[in-house]
C-alpha cells in the first residue's frame, strides 16, 4: 500500500510539480531515456568484456568500494557504446521507410564503387 502511495505522489509531482517536472525535462535525462532500449541491449556485452579487466586491476575485496569503482569505470563505456548503437541502428530503423532508403544508399554506393576507372 505504501508503494502505491509513493507511485501516486511521484506521478503527481512529475506532472504537476516544478522541480521533478523540470528535472525530467532535462536534455540529458530525455536523451538517456530515449536510448533506454539501446542501453538495455548493449550493457551486458560491455560489462562482460570489461569485467575481467576491472577485477584484475581494481579489485579491493570491499563490496562497496568495488561497486563504486566498477560503476565509475563501466558507466561511461556503457553510455558511449549505447549511444553509438542508438545512432547507427535504433534511430535509423525508427523510420518507416528505412528499407527503401537503405536500398537506394546501397545502390548509390555500388554505382560509385563500380563506376570508378581503374
Amino acid at each position: 500500500m505504501l508503494l502505491l502511495v509513493l507511485y501516486i505522489v511521484f506521478f503527481v509531482a512529475a506532472f504537476r510539480g516544478v522541480w521533478l517536472n523540470q528535472w525530467l525535462r532535462n536534455k540529458w535525462v530525455t536523451l538517456i531515456g530515449g536510448m533506454c532500449y539501446s542501453i538495455y541491449l548493449v550493457h551486458y556485452a560491455v560489462i562482460f568484456f570489461l569485467q575481467q579487466w576491472i577485477t584484475r586491476h581494481f579489485y579491493t575485496y570491499h563490496y562497496k568500494a568495488d561497486l563504486l569503482i566498477q560503476t565509475i569505470i563501466l558507466l561511461p563505456f556503457i553510455l558511449f557504446f549505447s549511444a553509438l548503437f542508438f545512432v547507427l541502428f535504433e534511430r535509423p530503423f525508427m523510420d518507416v521507410h528505412w528499407p527503401q532508403k537503405w536500398a537506394s544508399a546501397v545502390k548509390a554506393f555500388k554505382l560509385r564503387l563500380f563506376s570508378k576507372k581503374l
